[in-house]
């Protein structure tokens, strides 16, 4: 046969062979695609039930956080309003397949397709909040174990202790507890970030973060108890500002009223003493309205400025 007989046929053959493996491509899923298809028609529908073979088991929840940014410390209302990454895993039993099989380690699912512990913010303020964005994946590994990591905004009650104004610090408290499991069935532990806390911070350039901790605590309520997270976030309120413009002056001002004896022309006395005077009372002004408005304690240097006037 010549050549012109053959490569019409080699072109058939070509093209035949790559139309087959679109047609085998298209009709035969991936891997993780059908993983995540089976996963999802044999789990519980709605995903509402611990995933836990025996009804006793504790599902144990661990869970780290790492503060991005101090949106606004709200004195008056005493709202703290901040951004941070939340990251949960646990043990999802009802989930499992072989990974010398498949080669598959991991796969990301929906969250809406799997159980997802039903935590809540104490002492929230944002009525229609979400703790998760829900267009994030979950992580899914093939023994089971669980990650949930999203961003999130958190608005909660914060005690603001003023007694050291400006040169004040506060620590603030976000709690998490599940609303219907208690501590015989969902129990938190805490665990170290491997992220720098400093390095993911971003300043707000009005406080600055010292510090944060976690720690697991158990509450009481009604005959039971429940399990609890909690992040304590130290911070300290930049000073500057107060310290330059408003407290230097302030307390020069008060100094220089004691010259007044030492000018010689009681006419001159007079006039420089009416001065320094009304200096004072302009700075006293300025302090008093740049001290938070919190009804249950006074500044120190209000305190000053009140017996000083």
């Amino acid at each position: 046969m010549d050549s012109m007989h053959i490569l019409p046929i080699l072109l058939i053959t070509v093209i035949t062979s790559i139309v087959s493996a679109e047609t085998v491509e298209y009709v035969n899923p991936s891997i993780k695609a059908y993983l995540v298809q089976a996963i999802s028609d044999s789990y519980l529908s709605p995903p509402t039930t611990r995933p836990v073979l025996d009804t006793k088991t504790t599902t144990i929840i661990t869970s780290s956080f790492v503060l991005t940014q101090v949106i606004k410390l709200d004195d008056a209302l005493q709202i703290l309003d901040i951004s941070g990454w939340i990251t949960l895993e646990w043990q999802d039993e009802f989930i499992s397949w072989n990974i010398t099989d498949t080669g598959v380690e991991c796969i990301q699912m929906k969250q809406d397709k799997i159980w997802i512990p039903d935590i809540v913010l104490l002492q929230n303020t944002d009525r229609d909040h979400k703790y998760f964005m829900s267009d994030v994946p979950v992580s899914v590994c093939y023994n089971g174990s669980v990650r949930l990591s999203s961003i999130s905004l958190f608005k909660t009650f914060c005690h603001i202790n003023i007694k050291y104004y400006p040169k004040d610090e506060q620590i603030c408290v976000l709690e998490f507890i599940s609303w219907t499991h208690d501590i015989n069935k969902l129990d938190f532990y805490p665990i170290a970030n491997s992220f720098d806390q400093n390095q993911q911070f971003v300043e707000n350039g009005i406080w600055k973060l010292m510090g944060v901790k976690e720690a697991r605590t158990v509450n009481n309520y009604s005959s039971s108890s429940y399990s609890s997270l909690q992040f304590w976030i130290h911070l300290q309120r930049g000073h500057e500002f107060q310290r330059t413009f408003y407290l230097i002056p302030y307390y020069l001002c008060s100094f220089l009223i004691c010259f007044m004896f030492l000018v010689p022309v009681p006419g001159e006395r007079i006039s420089y003493g009416i001065t320094v005077v009304l200096a004072v009372i302009v700075f006293n002004q300025l302090i008093f309205l740049s001290l938070p408005p919190v009804g249950d304690q006074i500044p120190q240097i209000g305190n000053y400025a009140v017996f000083h006037t």
